[in-house]
C-alpha cells in the first residue's frame, strides 16, 4: 500500500510497464518468445521481430497482444517490490529491458520446441512463466533496495495511505479481468476445456471470499468494527495469483482429458 504522497506516482509507473514493456515486447520480445523462423532452437525463437507478418495471419496478432499482457504483467510484479523507491528515469529503463528476463522462459514453456515443452511441461495461466519469474524478480529488487523509509520504525508515524477508494476500483478491476484473463489461457472451450473455465470461476469466486473474510485475523473487525480494507483486498489479491496455479493443474487434467 503506497502514500498518498506517491500514489499519482505510482499510477504513471503502471502506464510505463504497459508503454515501455509493450514497446520492448513488439521489438524483439515477442519473436525471442514464439519465434518459429530457422535457428529457432529449445532455448530462444527467431523470427516475428517488429511482429511484422502478413495482415491475412490475424492469428499471429491476436496472440501478440494476449502475450504481451502476459509480458507486461510479470513487470508489473516487480513494480509492486520497488514502489516508493526508484526513480521514474531508471524505472523507464527497467520496464524496457525487463522483457528480456521474461522472454526466454516464456519460450521454454509455450515456444516451438521450447525446452520444459519438449518435456511435457504444461502452464496454462502463467503460473511460473509469468509469477514465478515476475515474483523472482521482485525478490532481487527488494533485497538491493531494502525497506521504505521508516517501514519498520515503530516510534515514527505512519504516513497517510493512499486512496481506499482507488484500492477499491483496482481490485475490483483486478477480479473480474482474472476471470477472463485465467480461463482464457486455455483458448478455447472445446473437449474438457470447459472444466477449466468452471473450476477457474468457482475458485476464483467463492475461495477468495472464504480466505478474505472468513480467517481469524479477518473476523477481528467484529468488535472494534474496523474493517482494514487495505488487508482485506491484499488478501483478495494474493488469492488471484494463488489460483493461477489452480488453474494451470485444472488445465493439465483438461488437455489430457481432450
Amino acid at each position: 500500500m503506497v502514500t498518498i504522497k506517491n500514489e499519482t506516482n505510482i499510477m504513471v509507473k503502471n502506464a510505463i510497464d504497459i508503454i515501455f514493456s509493450g514497446l520492448s515486447f513488439w521489438l524483439f520480445g515477442f519473436g525471442l518468445s514464439f519465434g518459429v523462423d530457422e535457428g529457432t532452437n529449445a532455448f530462444t525463437g527467431v523470427g516475428y521481430f517488429l511482429t511484422e507478418v502478413p495482415i491475412e495471419k490475424g492469428a499471429v496478432y491476436s496472440m501478440y497482444f494476449f502475450q504481451m499482457a502476459l509480458a507486461s504483467t510479470a513487470t508489473t510484479i516487480v513494480s509492486g517490490a520497488m514502489a516508493e523507491r526508484t526513480n521514474l528515469k531508471a524505472y523507464m529503463l527497467y520496464s524496457f529491458v525487463s522483457t528480456l528476463s521474461t522472454c526466454f522462459p516464456t519460450h521454454w514453456i509455450w515456444g516451438k520446441k521450447g525446452l520444459l515443452k519438449e518435456l511435457g511441461v504444461i502452464d496454462i495461466a502463467g503460473c511460473s512463466g509469468v509469477h514465478l519469474v515476475g515474483g523472482a524478480a521482485g525478490l532481487a529488487a527488494a533485497v538491493m533496495l531494502g525497506p521504505r523509509l521508516g517501514r519498520f520504525d515503530d516510534n515514527k508515524k505512519r504516513p497517510q495511505p493512499c486512496s481506499m477508494t482507488n484500492v477499491l476500483l483496482g481490485t475490483f478491476m483486478l477480479w473480474w479481468g482474472w476471470l477472463g484473463f485465467n480461463c482464457g489461457s486455455t483458448f478455447g472451450i472445446s473437449g474438457g476445456k470447459w472444466c477449466m473455465h468452471l473450476s477457474v470461476q468457482f475458485y476464483l469466486v467463492s475461495d477468495s471470499l472464504q480466505v478474505v473474510h472468513m480467517t481469524p485475523r479477518s473476523l477481528s473487525w467484529l468488535p472494534s468494527r474496523n474493517l482494514r480494507l487495505g488487508y482485506r483486498m491484499s488478501r483478495c489479491t494474493s488469492q488471484f495469483s494463488k489460483l493461477t496455479l489452480t488453474g494451470s493443474k485444472s488445465g493439465q487434467d483438461a488437455h489430457y482429458n481432450d
